[in-house]
């Protein structure tokens, strides 16, 4: 079973999307907060969470099952 960090990872690619696109989309974060939580480098806050469902156009719920 993926964890988070790797749902999410995957999902970007999935979209055809790079870290800078998603960090672009959420408006609020550089590039560098996507990749240290893909890395596992940084802790996922419920915000977070939100900001991501947001640049990615779904629930975070679907990332995990569906990836």
């Amino acid at each position: 079973m993926l964890d988070l960090k790797e749902a999410i990872k995957k999902r970007r690619q999935k979209l055809c999307l790079s870290q800078d696109d998603v960090a672009a989309r959420m408006k609020v974060k550089p590039q560098s907060f996507i990749s240290k939580i893909e890395r596992g480098e940084r802790k996922i806050t419920l915000d977070d969470i939100a900001l991501i469902e947001k640049a990615y156009g779904i629930k975070i719920d679907f990332v995990i099952t569906e990836v």
